[in-house]
Parts: C-alpha cells; sequence; structure tokens
C-alpha cells in the first residue's frame, strides 16, 4: 500500500513540473511580423506589432463598435478559468488627433516567468469606422524571472 501511495504521488508531482507550451496556453498571442520593432515611450519599451488583420476585420464589420469593442476584437478579454487571480482590465484615453488610446492589461498570468502582458492599440475614426493606427505591447516578469517593470527583455 505504502509504495502504491508512493508511486501515485510521484507521478502527480512529475506532471504538475511539466512546463505549458507557449503555443498551447488558454489565450494565443497576436503574431509578430519581420516588421515587428521595439520603440520607447515615456521609458518603456514596446514591441510594436502589426495591426493589418484587425484592420480587415473592422472594415468587415459592420457593427458600432466602441473603442474598447475593437481591442477585445483583438486580445480574447474573457477568462476561461476561476484558476489564480488573473484579471483583464481595459482603458480608453483620447490621444493627439482625437485619436483614442486603448489599453489591456493581463495581470497575474498562469504562467511560471510572465507576469502580465500590455497592449496599447491606438484608434481613429472616419465615417463611423474604427482604424488601428498602431498596436504595441510589453509585458512584467514575477519576481527572480526577470524584470518587474514593463519591458521586452525576455522572463526566464
Amino acid at each position: 500500500m505504502k509504495t502504491t501511495i508512493t508511486l501515485f504521488l510521484t507521478i502527480i508531482l512529475l506532471s504538475c513540473n511539466q512546463r505549458i507550451d507557449k503555443d498551447t496556453q488558454r489565450y494565443k498571442r497576436p503574431q509578430e511580423s519581420e516588421k515587428t520593432k521595439t520603440t520607447t515611450d515615456k521609458k518603456e519599451k514596446f514591441k510594436t506589432l502589426v495591426s493589418d488583420q484587425i484592420n480587415q476585420t473592422l472594415v468587415e464589420t459592420n457593427k458600432k463598435l466602441t473603442p474598447s469593442d475593437v481591442m477585445k476584437l483583438y486580445y480574447p478579454h474573457e477568462l476561461k478559468t476561476d484558476e489564480g487571480n488573473e484579471t483583464i482590465e481595459i482603458c480608453e484615453k483620447r490621444g493627439k488627433n482625437d485619436h483614442i488610446i486603448v489599453t489591456l492589461i493581463h495581470d497575474n498570468l498562469l504562467d511560471d516567468s510572465q507576469k502580465a502582458v500590455k497592449y496599447v492599440m491606438e484608434l481613429k475614426k472616419t465615417n463611423d469606422k474604427w482604424t488601428v493606427v498602431s498596436v504595441k505591447m510589453n509585458w512584467k516578469c514575477w519576481p527572480d524571472r526577470g524584470h518587474t517593470d514593463w519591458g521586452t527583455d525576455y522572463c526566464i
């Protein structure tokens, strides 16, 4: 009986220590292309992403969307599990030239190295349709896993 319990606990411990493949996470990070670059904005580094696909989706959409709705089309905004204390927060502010800046922060990720990811989307409205001017992202690492401020250095 002791041997069976020990074997059972060993199997459980070994299966818990396996890393999750980044491609099988519950959300999928928007694809970066060769055109992505790192920019600095107010001492924060960002990786610039391509917005062609979301702009095509916006052209094909006949619904009236708010700026937050556009961000929700780009990034999954609902948590699929009650595990942990993950949060997703979206906020809007007015930028230059009547553009709207939408920021999404997905915090307390269920990841062993990355703590949070932030997407910043700049939108402009023309003829009652939104167009994405730019999308950029950065992230934070958990303590002792890399940088704990927003940046683009990889977490370990």
